[in-house]
C-alpha cells in the first residue's frame, strides 16, 4: 500500500499529541503553568460540554457504563477517605486531592486525545497506539541524550518551557551526572521508560516482521541504557521484560541471538564513534562516567564486592516503619506533607506504600491502588489474547514494586491503553 503525505502528517500529528500527553510539557505561553495534558483535558471537557447541548454526541458514546461508573466510585471512596482523615485528625492537608482530581483531568484528556485520533484515522489500530507509546519513549532518551551532550541543545529546550516550572531546577541541578528527560520529573519518566520496555517484550515476541523487529530491539536497548541514566527505575522494567522474553519467546522462528548479536555491535560502533570524537572533551568523559555509574549503580557496586546496592535503596531501608497506632492503620494521620516543614514528607518517608499508609489509612490505600489498577485489569480480563495478558500482569507487577519506592501514578497510562483497547474492539466488531 502506498502511503500518501498527507497519510505521514497524520500520524506525525498523532505523534505529536501522543508525546504531549504522556509527558503533559509545561510549554512557556501556556497560562499558569499547566502542563500539556492539562490543556487536553480543558478541550475534552470543552468538547463534552458542547456535544451536550448540541446533542451532536451519541448518548451511548459518553454514557457512563459499568466500568467508568465504578472506577468513579472508587475516586469518591478516595477523596472521602481523604477529608475523613483530614477531618478526624484535624489537619488540612487534602494533598492527594490534587492527585484524586487528576483522574477526572486524564479521563478528559484521553477523551480528547481519542476524539482527534479518531477523525484523524476512521479505523483505529491498538497495536498502532502501542509502537507509538514506544517510539514517544525513544524520542524522550535521545532528547535526554542531546541535551546532555549538546549545551546548546539543552539551551533551546530550556527556552521552550515555563521557566517558572521545576524541571528547568532539575535540568540545572542535576544535568552534570545525570540526564534529564523532557517534561514530566525523573521519577515518572524512568516509569514510562519502564512501562515501554515490558510494551517492547510483548511486542517483540507478537511480531514476526524482521525490519519491524530490527526496530524493537533497538528502541528496547536505547531505553534500557539511556533510560537508566535518566532514572534507575528504568530497571526494574528492564529486568522485567527481559524475563518475559527469556521465559516465554519461542526463540527457534526468527535467529535472534545473531540479531541481538548485530544490534550490539551497531550500536557499539556508534558508541565508540561518539566517545572517540568527544574524547578531547575530558569534561564530556568525566560527565559520560558519572552518568554511568549514576544509572548502573548497583552493578559497580557489584564488582566493587558491596553488593548490588545503591544509594537510594539504602536510603529507602531507612523509611519503612509502621505505625504504632491502630488509628493510624485505619484512616491515617491525616499527613501527606510534613506539617513543619512542606518541603519535607511525612514522617520523612517517601516509600509509596508507607507514605499513603500514614495519610489515609489502610482503605485509603486500597483504593488508591484500585483506581490505579482497574484500567489494566479491564485490559486483563476483556483480551482474548494469552500474550496480552501477560503484558498486563507485568505491568501490574511493575507498578506494585515501583510503590515500594515511591508514591506511583499508573493511571495517566493504563487508562489510556483501556480505552484505546475498549474503542478498537468496538470498531472490530463493527
Amino acid at each position: 500500500m502506498v502511503r500518501t503525505l498527507f497519510f505521514w502528517l497524520k500520524v506525525f500529528i498523532t505523534q505529536v499529541l501522543l508525546f504531549l500527553y504522556l509527558y503533559s510539557i509545561p510549554l512557556k505561553g501556556l497560562p499558569f503553568g499547566i502542563g500539556t495534558r492539562i490543556v487536553f483535558s480543558i478541550c475534552g471537557l470543552l468538547i463534552v460540554v458542547y456535544g451536550l447541548f448540541s446533542l451532536r454526541i451519541k448518548f451511548n458514546f459518553i454514557s457512563i457504563n459499568r466500568f467508568l461508573l465504578s472506577l468513579l466510585s472508587f475516586v469518591l471512596l478516595l477523596v472521602i477517605t481523604i477529608y475523613t482523615s483530614c477531618f478526624i485528625n484535624s489537619t488540612n492537608d487534602t494533598s492527594l486531592i490534587r492527585i484524586s482530581f487528576s483522574y477526572l483531568l486524564t479521563i478528559l484528556s484521553v477523551y480528547f486525545f481519542y476524539r482527534i485520533i479518531s477523525n484523524l484515522f476512521p479505523k483505529i489500530f491498538f497495536l498502532s497506539l502501542l509502537n507509538m507509546i514506544v517510539i514517544c519513549s525513544v524520542i524522550q532518551v535521545s532528547t535526554a541524550l542531546l541535551m546532555f551532550v549538546s549545551p546548546d541543545f539543552k539551551e533551546l529546550i530550556i527556552s521552550m518551557i515555563d521557566p517558572k516550572d521545576f524541571l528547568i531546577e532539575e535540568i540545572l541541578l542535576f544535568s552534570n551526572f545525570r540526564l534529564i528527560g523532557l517534561g514530566s520529573n525523573p521519577f515518572v519518566t524512568g516509569f514510562t521508560n519502564g512501562f515501554s520496555l515490558i510494551l517492547l517484550s510483548f511486542l517483540i515476541k507478537k511480531n514476526q516482521n524482521r525490519k519491524l523487529l530490527i526496530f524493537y530491539i533497538v528502541s528496547f536497548l536505547m531505553i534500557l541504557v539511556v533510560g537508566s541514566m535518566i532514572a534507575r527505575t528504568t530497571l526494574i522494567g528492564g529486568f522485567l521484560s527481559i524475563c518475559n522474553l527469556l521465559l516465554s519467546i519461542r526463540l527457534h522462528k526468527i535467529n535472534l541471538n545473531k540479531l541481538i548479536l548485530k544490534m550490539l555491535m551497531y550500536l557499539g560502533l556508534v558508541l565508540f564513534l561518539v566517545i572517540f570524537i568527544k574524547s578531547l572533551d575530558k569534561g564530556f568523559v568525566s560527565k559520560i562516567n558519572d552518568s554511568f555509574e549514576y544509572g548502573f549503580e548497583a552493578l559497580y557496586n557489584l564488582k566493587s564486592g558491596h553488593g548490588a546496592q545503591t544509594e537510594s535503596t539504602n536510603e529507602l531501608k531507612e523509611m519503612y516503619f509502621f505505625p504504632d497506632k491502630l488509628s493510624t492503620y485505619i484512616i491515617g494521620d491525616g499527613y501527606y506533607m510534613n506539617p513543619y516543614n512542606s518541603l519535607c514528607y511525612y514522617m520523612n518517608t517517601d516509600a509509596g506504600y508507607i507514605r499513603l499508609l500514614y495519610y489515609i489509612g489502610l482503605f485509603g490505600l486500597a483504593f488508591y491502588l484500585a483506581i490505579q489498577l482497574l484500567p489494566i485489569g479491564y485490559v486483563y480480563f476483556n483480551s482474548q489474547e494469552k500474550q496480552l495478558k501477560q503484558f498486563c500482569l507485568l505491568l501490574m507487577i511493575f507498578f506494585l514494586l515501583l510503590m515500594i519506592k515511591g508514591v506511583t501514578d499508573l493511571f495517566f497510562l493504563s487508562y489510556l491503553i483501556m480505552y484505546f483497547f475498549k474503542e478498537s474492539q468496538k470498531t472490530t466488531i463493527k
